[in-house]
């Protein structure tokens, strides 16, 4: 059974997670601090004044909890519209889990994509699609418009 063809121009959303809840201490995986839920909040408010319709937006996410607290308010809290992908997780071998991404997003057939990874993975995702090591800071985004073989960034906004 065929599927409906993919969009040749489309919108790539790479967030880094919300400043993160470290009082277990940084190996813990215990979500967001109050600072990084106003930053995803706010992150969230930005993108639905661009985005007002979540229609066809797939929302992607490291299975790290910092990453699912980051991406909740963009779903209105519903965690259900989260997929986790084990490719956007932090940690070695992070040029295969970037290869492993751009490899899916070929295939995902959304209109607006928004992925939550981490500080490790974001930059050599950003160094592969535009040459140079870019790092965002917590709670910031960089989008991307194009088809799945060319991707030209947009915007990048670090602070919200």
């Amino acid at each position: 059974m065929r599927g409906r063809p993919l969009k040749s121009n489309r919108t790539l959303i790479i967030v880094r997670h919300a400043h993160r809840d470290k009082e277990m201490g940084s190996a813990f995986d215990n979500g967001l601090s109050a600072k990084g839920r106003k930053q995803a909040l706010k992150a969230a408010k930005y993108f639905h004044s661009t985005f007002p319709s979540l229609k066809d937006c797939l929302f992607l996410s490291s299975p790290k909890k910092r990453c699912l607290e980051t991406l909740l308010p963009f779903v209105a809290d519903d965690r259900g519209r989260i997929k986790e992908l084990q490719c956007l997780s932090e940690g070695e071998p992070i040029d295969k889990k970037v290869d492993e991404f751009l490899k899916a997003f070929k295939n995902f057939r959304a209109q607006v994509v928004v992925a939550c990874s981490h500080g490790d993975w974001i930059p050599a995702f950003m160094e592969r699609i535009t040459g140079e090591r870019v790092e965002l800071k917590k709670g910031a985004w960089a989008r991307f418009e194009g088809g799945a073989d060319l991707l030209k960034l947009s915007e990048i906004i670090q602070k919200f």
